[in-house]
C-alpha cells in the first residue's frame, strides 16, 4: 500500500444562535492508496486525524492500519503541501497540521516539589 493525502475543501454555511449566517471553509483530509488505480472513494483508506492524540489512539483507524508514530503523517503533510501549494487555503491548513504533530521542546516553567516528612508514608 503507498498512503497518500486527499484533501477536499467545501464551503458551509453556519448560523450562530444570534446574528447572521457565515460563511466557514471546511477541510478534509482522506488517507488514499495511491497504488489502486480506481479513483476516489474506490481507494479510500480512512480519515486523517486532526490531533496529535487521535495519532496514537488503539480506537483510531489510522493507528491500526499505519502504526502510532509521527513520522509518517508528518511525511504525508509534507508531500501534500508541496501539491496543493497553488490554493493558499489549504496550504494553511496543512501547515497549520503540521506545526501541530511537530515535537516541541518544553519552555514552561519547572514546578518545585517540596517533599515533607508528613508527605512520606512507609
Amino acid at each position: 500500500m503507498k498512503p497518500k493525502l486527499l484533501i477536499t475543501k467545501r464551503k458551509d454555511f453556519r448560523k450562530p444562535k444570534r446574528g447572521k449566517r457565515r460563511e466557514v471553509t471546511r477541510f478534509f483530509f482522506s488517507v488514499v492508496d495511491a497504488e489502486i488505480e480506481k479513483p476516489y472513494p474506490f481507494n479510500y483508506v480512512c480519515i486523517f486525524p486532526v490531533e496529535k492524540a487521535s495519532f496514537r489512539g488503539r480506537e483510531r483507524t489510522f493507528a491500526k492500519i499505519f502504526g502510532k508514530g509521527f513520522e509518517l503523517p508528518l511525511k504525508l503533510l509534507r508531500i501534500a503541501l508541496k501539491e496543493y501549494a497553488l490554493d493558499p487555503e489549504i496550504k494553511a491548513e496543512i501547515e497549520r497540521r503540521i506545526e501541530k504533530l511537530e515535537i516541541k521542546p518544553y519552555e514552561g516553567k519547572r514546578k518545585k516539589v517540596r517533599i515533607t516528612q508528613e508527605a512520606i508514608v512507609y
